[in-house]
């Protein structure tokens, strides 16, 4: 209703609500039945309306219902056959986040509606107010761990010993408590621990990150799904699943300095091309006697689905792969475990990446799977008007 007159009555089941003609199905479908159309509204930008919804249904099970709107004179592209209706904007009052198109999208056949263009219906002074774009946004901190001023690079660096001297040489390694350098016309000299600078021990400790032992962990249990006895529908399987990580040092050796774990849980769909970022656990640690040199975390846990669409298509999440990333205070990757190859390729993209949404192989947020077509409704929808 606006203005308190009803101006869309949709295959009202009992009593008509209103005064003007009976609404009359269209020529296409919309979803999985007739799409109905009201009469024409006259608004006014700026002038309110009121306006009042009704949905409801009488038979008990899953519900769902979509509201288009059509400017008069407007000219609008058409779906893919055997769909053929105008591809109309959806009814807004705001621009639509990323995210509410990734859940429209989810459930709606593609080419039903236009979620980018058509009017934008609200009540408030809009300005100043953005849209989430449908990129990456959501800033993660890279961790507490206190970064200090230290030369990161293993080439050619001028090394500063407790007698003033200096000499330029690249770190090799530690070798019976002496440092193993290479010079510029590559002379290698092993210069005992002793004989350096503080700030260059600081280095060489930092050059010397423990042994570690990364195994990531599946923690699954069984969902019970409830069902329809009516339905003839396969019952859905469900899974309670969440990632997690166990850091083990190798050896005994004393590393006083913290390190920061970055993990990455990664799920696919049963009928898509791309993936979802289901966990990301980002955490600053030491590796200690008191913790007995190990350092555990369990991501998030949610619920994996498994279920067939009409036409028998299956639709869901799976599990498809983690990375384990460990850095020292340089900012420098000492450790890392991973599935996948390419996941390495990507890791500034997904450290800075929504949770939850979907991406492809380059990093880049995309949109997820629509089901695919059935007119498993739309044979039973069949009318003579």
């Amino acid at each position: 209703r606006v203005n308190n007159q009803v101006v869309l009555d949709y295959k009202n089941q009992f009593a008509h609500a209103w005064d003007g003609k009976e609404s009359k199905p269209l020529s296409y479908h919309l979803g999985h039945w007739w799409a109905y159309a009201g009469e024409w509204i006259e608004l006014e930008p700026g002038v309110p309306q009121e306006m009042e919804v009704i949905l409801g249904e009488y038979s008990g099970g899953l519900f769902a219902a979509m509201v288009a709107v059509e400017v008069y004179g407007e000219e609008y592209p058409s779906a893919p056959s055997p769909q053929d209706n105008p591809v109309l904007p959806i009814f807004k009052t705001s621009v639509l986040t990323a995210d509410q198109v990734d859940n429209v999208h989810e459930y709606m056949w593609e080419g039903h509606l236009d979620y980018a263009s058509g009017p934008v219906f609200c009540d408030y002074d809009p300005a100043g107010k953005t849209a989430d774009a449908p990129v990456p946004g959501s800033t993660v901190e890279p961790g507490d761990a206190e970064t200090l001023p230290v030369d990161s690079e293993s080439a050619l660096r001028t090394w500063t010993l407790n007698a003033g001297k200096t000499v330029e040489a690249e770190y090799v390694n530690l070798f019976g408590g002496k440092v193993v350098l290479k010079g510029a016309r590559g002379k290698v000299a092993k210069v005992p621990l002793t004989e350096f600078s503080p700030e260059d021990l600081y280095l060489i400790e930092l050059l010397n990150p423990p042994e570690l032992r990364m195994d990531f962990k599946k923690h699954t249990s069984n969902f019970k799904v409830l069902s329809n006895p009516t339905s003839t529908m396969p019952i859905p399987f469900a899974q309670t699943f969440a990632g997690g990580v166990v850091v083990r040092q190798q050896n005994m050796k004393n590393y006083p300095h913290p390190l920061r774990l970055e993990m990455y849980v990664i799920l696919a769909e049963y009928d898509g091309d791309n993936f979802i970022l289901f966990d990301r656990q980002v955490d600053t640690f030491r590796l200690t006697p008191e913790n007995e040199r190990r350092f555990e975390v369990v991501g998030n846990k949610s619920i994996l689905r498994r279920y067939e669409y009409y036409g028998g298509a299956v639709r869901g999440e799976k599990y498809k792969g983690y990375m384990i990333l460990v850095y020292d205070e340089r900012g420098e990757i000492v450790a890392q475990n991973l599935s996948h190859d390419w996941l390495f390729d990507i890791r500034d993209k997904l450290l800075v990446f929504p949770v939850g949404r979907h991406f492809n192989k380059q990093g880049e947020r995309v949109f997820p799977p629509s089901p695919p077509f059935s007119d498993h409704f739309w044979s039973m929808g069949t009318h003579d008007w």
